[in-house]
């Protein structure tokens, strides 16, 4: 039944920030503790380091990777199954995971927040313990992230991964929350906004080491070239269908493309093998466009800064006004992506957060 399912791994992440920040604005140190004993329990229960041994893997070739990056720890589906857990007997809750709930941002602010509060974690586990399990998510998240999702943007609402060997040499098999595998739906739908946060908020962090399959170092990858496939993409079509001045940058003499020119253009990303679907959330929700917006944010090569920016209000507007606000999804998306696209959404730590 769902009873067994647990909360999901998305909600509980949200809800860990958002005591985050109620912790810094009211600068109480009774909900500074529950925000750190929170964020403990999302990495034993939502991450799976309470049952290490279930939730993680040993990489199949160690290579040049670091020894603290050789237990692969990914996130799973609830606090009771998903991940690399195959407890369940289930082929949709075993080893499947979701990759819109991948947040390295979120997981990284998770990480500084215990090491400013060591005296706050509960015995036995250390900021170091902890924090490591999270960097080896961020790191197998991103290299996964950067095999599995197309090389525009979208991603599958699900995924299967191994029981051994490489994460992202999985299969589409597993469904969950009404969503089929090998589509880019609602519940892909958070990726955009939850990987362009993590430039925001640490932009010369926001990336991974990348291996290949023997182990090889390939440099490195993250937020800023996930966000750029996403809105270089989406810029292309965009381009390719329009006249020049429509679009940044603009042309006082042409007026400026429509809301109902831009959005529907989503629909045209190219899809591939590992989502064969493509992108069929409705440009019209905010769980479609608006998410995507986010990743204007980021800046991308050879377009010049004021270029860019005219881009991101473009965007921003568009889907601001065209997608609907009837459902908790679409609600959800549009609280989150607007404070990112007004300037809102300020880190929540001691050193760097401002709470203007």
């Amino acid at each position: 039944g769902l009873g067994d399912m647990g909360s999901a791994t998305d909600g509980d992440q949200d809800a860990v920030t958002g005591l985050i920040y109620l912790a810094e604005i009211t600068d109480s140190d009774e909900v500074r503790r529950y925000a750190v004993h929170s964020i403990t329990a999302f990495i034993l229960e939502d991450i799976g380091y309470a049952d290490k041994d279930q939730n993680s893997r040993a990489v199949p070739v160690t290579g040049n990777i670091p020894k603290a990056l050789q237990t692969m720890f990914l996130w799973r589906g609830g606090t009771c199954w998903g991940g690399y857990d195959r407890s369940s007997k289930n082929q949709n809750r075993d080893l499947c995971i979701c990759p819109g709930y991948f947040s390295p941002g979120q997981w990284r602010l998770f990480k500084k927040y215990l090491e400013a509060h060591p005296d706050l974690i509960p015995e036995p586990y250390t900021s170091a313990e902890l924090g490591m399990v999270l960097e080896s998510a961020i790191t197998w998240g991103y290299n996964t992230i950067n095999r599995i999702a197309c090389p525009t943007g979208p991603v599958s609402n699900w995924w299967t991964v191994p029981d051994q060997g490489w994460p992202w040499n999985g299969e589409l098999k597993c469904r969950n929350s009404g969503t089929p595998s090998g589509s880019h739906y609602s519940d892909a739908g958070r990726i955009p906004w939850r990987i362009a946060l993590d430039y925001l908020w640490f932009p010369s962090e926001a990336h991974a080491p990348l291996y290949d399959d023997e182990g090889r170092s390939l440099g490195r990858w993250g937020a800023k070239e996930y966000s750029n496939r996403w809105a270089g993409s989406w810029m292309k079509l965009i381009m390719s269908q329009f006249p020049n001045g429509t679009y940044p940058p603009f042309d006082s003499a042409v007026r400026p493309l429509r809301m109902d020119q831009i959005l529907p253009v989503l629909s045209k990303l190219e899809p591939c093998p590992t989502c064969p679907e493509g992108f069929t959330a409705p440009p019209w929700n905010a769980w479609g466009s608006y998410t995507v917006a986010a990743a204007f944010q980021v800046p991308l090569d050879g377009v010049e800064a004021s270029t860019m920016q005219q881009w991101t209000d473009l965007i921003a507007s568009a889907a601001a006004d065209g997608t609907n606000t009837g459902q908790y999804f679409d609600l959800g998306q549009q609280i989150i992506v607007s404070q990112m696209l007004g300037g809102r959404a300020w880190l929540p730590l001691p050193a760097n957060g401002s709470k203007a």
